[in-house]
Formats: C-alpha cells, sequence, structure tokens
C-alpha cells in the first residue's frame, strides 16, 4: 500500500511516497515451526530411536564416527545429543546422512511413519 504525502519544500508542493507494510496476517504473527512444542526438529525422536535399535546400540561417538565413515559429515557427540533433544535445527543433507548411516528412510525420520 502507498500513500502519497505532500509536504510543502522551498520551491513549492513535492510529493512524497512512504510505504507502509500490508496487513497479511490478521491477529497474531505467524510461530516457527516448533513453537508450540519448543522443538527445533521433528527427526530427534526418530533418530534415538534408530540409534538404540541398532544391535549393539550405538553411542552417540559410535554414530558420530560413522556418519564419518559413510556420509563424511562431522558432528560432534554434543551436536548430535541437541539434535536428539531437539535443541538444535538439521540441514536437509544431515538428514540424507542419517537415513544412510542408520538404514532407514527420510520419511520416517521425518514423520515417524513409513509410506505405504
Amino acid at each position: 500500500m502507498l500513500i502519497r504525502i505532500a509536504r510543502r519544500s522551498v520551491h513549492g508542493y513535492r510529493d512524497r511516497v512512504r510505504k507502509q507494510p500490508d496487513r497479511i496476517y490478521e491477529g497474531r504473527k505467524p510461530q516457527p515451526l516448533g513453537a508450540r512444542t519448543g522443538r527445533k526438529n521433528l527427526t530427534g525422536p526418530q533418530l534415538r530411536q534408530a540409534r538404540l535399535e541398532r544391535q549393539p546400540q550405538w553411542s552417540l561417538e559410535e554414530l558420530s564416527q560413522a556418519l564419518l565413515r559413510t556420509a563424511n559429515i562431522e558432528l560432534s557427540e554434543s551436536a548430535l545429543s541437541k539434535i536428539e533433544n531437539g535443541q538444535r535445527s538439521v540441514y536437509d543433507y544431515e538428514l540424507q546422512a542419517f537415513a544412510m548411516t542408520l538404514d532407514v528412510s527420510l520419511d520416517w525420520l521425518v514423520n515417524g511413519e513409513h509410506l505405504p
């Protein structure tokens, strides 16, 4: 929405254009993903489940080493713990590396369910 404001200058009237933000959202502002749950990712619980269901179970250190071997991605144990607890967001290439390393589908990793 543009509003024209007439402003008097030394040489007469001059038009000035000022932009005002459009009101797209009536009421409350949009919230970021996970604002209701307080989580920064959707994959943490599935990631932990896949790691612990391996035989033998993998520690965070073992998962970190496996990610480095299979996908050449270096994530510390601390970063992995934060991802599992929903305190850190996850990049798409990290999701792909988790799926490949843990031998699970991306769909399961994100949604917790398999496609029919």
